[in-house]
């Protein structure tokens, strides 16, 4: 911020991203707080809410797997049963896909990028 105060200028495009380490929906954190982020009008909403919100097949997989209770187990992005990562991007900013890296065992490239907890 070079020592300036204040945001973004206003119709600034952005994408917020990083672990925020709270799920929307699931777990013991303060959900309501993710949700209003998630509903904010400066957030794309195809994206947050909508039809082009991040999921992935390994996700899922390894929800089956663990017996998660996660009412959207391909949302979840960590090894723990939640989904806490995020890439938020602004309204202003035109989206065509998107996704999470987490292939499942039959899919293609699934050892392209390995965690050795998720096998």
């Amino acid at each position: 911020d070079a020592g300036k105060q204040g945001g973004l200028a206003s119709g600034a495009k952005f994408v917020m991203m990083g672990d925020q380490n709270l799920d929307p929906v699931a777990g013991d954190g303060i959900s309501s707080i993710m949700q209003e982020l998630h509903s904010d009008p400066l957030v794309n909403q195809d994206v947050m809410n909508g039809n082009l919100y991040p999921t992935s097949f390994g996700a899922a997989e390894h929800a089956v797997e663990k017996s998660s209770t996660h009412p959207y187990p391909n949302r979840i992005t960590s090894t723990f049963g939640l989904g806490v990562d995020y890439a938020l991007p602004s309204a202003n900013l035109k989206v065509v896909d998107s996704g999470v890296y987490w292939s499942a065992s039959y899919e293609e490239g699934r050892k392209l990028f390995n965690d050795s907890r998720i096998g």
